[in-house]
Formats: C-alpha cells, sequence, structure tokens
C-alpha cells in the first residue's frame, strides 16, 4: 500500500520535470524571435481597426483589406527603415571622418545656468569641466565600452533591415561602415541573399 503513493510522486515528479524542460525548451527556441512577435503585435493591435474600416468600405472582402493594409504598412514602415540603413550605410564614412574630426575639438566651459540646476548642478559641471583636462583618450576611454555596444547593435540590425526588405550586405559592408576603411579585411563574410534563401 505505501509503494502506490511513492509510484505516483515519482511519475508526478517526472511529468513536472519533463514539462519544465519542454517549456524552457520551447521560451529558449523562441527567444530569438520575441522582439519581432511583439512589434507585429503591437502593429497589428494599432492598425486593426483602420484593417476593419477598409474592409467595410471595399464591401467585406477582407484579401483586399489584407493586401491594402500590407502595402501601406511596407510604405510607411519598410521603405523608411530601408532608406535610413542605406543612407547609414552610404555615409560610414563621413560619420568616420566627423568622428575622427572630433579629436581637435575642445569643449567649451559650462554655461552659467548648469551651476543652478537642481540637485544635479553642481556635479554637471565638474563633469563638464573634468572631460576636457582628461584629454581625448580619457573620454575614448569613457565611452568606448557604450560606443561598441552601440555600434555593434546598430550594425545587427541594419543587417537584419536590410536582409529581410531584400538586399545583401556582408560581414564586410559592415566592418568597413563601423571602421569607414575601404580596405577592411573582412573577418567573416556572409553574404545574406534573399534568393538563396528562398
Amino acid at each position: 500500500m505505501n509503494s502506490r503513493p511513492q509510484a505516483d510522486i515519482a511519475r508526478i515528479l517526472l511529468i513536472i520535470v519533463i514539462l519544465s524542460l519542454l517549456i524552457f525548451g520551447s521560451l529558449y527556441i523562441v527567444r530569438p524571435f520575441l522582439p519581432a512577435l511583439i512589434w507585429a503585435t503591437m502593429i497589428v493591435v494599432a492598425t486593426w481597426p483602420v484593417m476593419i474600416g477598409i474592409e467595410k468600405h471595399v464591401g467585406g472582402h477582407r484579401w483586399i483589406a489584407v493586401t491594402v493594409m500590407l502595402v501601406g504598412l511596407l510604405v510607411v514602415i519598410v521603405l523608411p527603415l530601408y532608406g535610413a540603413v542605406s543612407t547609414l550605410a552610404e555615409h560610414g564614412g563621413d560619420i568616420t571622418e566627423q568622428a575622427e574630426a572630433l579629436s581637435d575639438y575642445t569643449l567649451p566651459r559650462p554655461p552659467r545656468w548648469l551651476h543652478e540646476v537642481p540637485l544635479a548642478g553642481e556635479r554637471s559641471a565638474r563633469e563638464w569641466q573634468r572631460l576636457p583636462e582628461a584629454g581625448l583618450g580619457g573620454i575614448l576611454a569613457q565611452v568606448q565600452t557604450y560606443a561598441i555596444v552601440a555600434a555593434k547593435w546598430l550594425f545587427s540590425q541594419a543587417g537584419a533591415v536590410q536582409w529581410r526588405v531584400g538586399g545583401s550586405i556582408t560581414a564586410s559592408d559592415s566592418l568597413r561602415a563601423a571602421t569607414g576603411l575601404a580596405s577592411a579585411r573582412p573577418v567573416i563574410i556572409a553574404r545574406l541573399n534573399i534568393a538563396s534563401r528562398c
């Protein structure tokens, strides 16, 4: 009589462990797609009333309303994003030149009103004055970690957007854009052609 509850407890624990592993495994697999799913859900929820209105205007044909919404969203969201990414890629050298020109730039003295800002004014003014004293090396040392993370994120997003829209981008393109060097050696060559994926 005592073995029956033990077997049930072991069986229940085994089921809980297996279900937990399945849940965590599924979440691990879905994790890279969560930002896209969240973004898509926000767009659908925000534009659903518009699609229902279009559907009423076209005589209740949902496929026409969906097509109109798809074209509209492509024009409103995808084309501007593609334009922004293309512009960044085209002007990567100019951005790098401007960044290199920062070494000659000196900060002016902090404005008088900065000292009068409540709670943070004095500290902000001290930090402002400390930046030119640290020189370019000191500023770059403080900013470098954040700049690397931001650049990696920016170029990963730019590559993903350009790939999804139908263009092709290579790691060497991103490296050249990030460094501004036309002769940068590609560390990884990964051509992402939409045609090869289909």
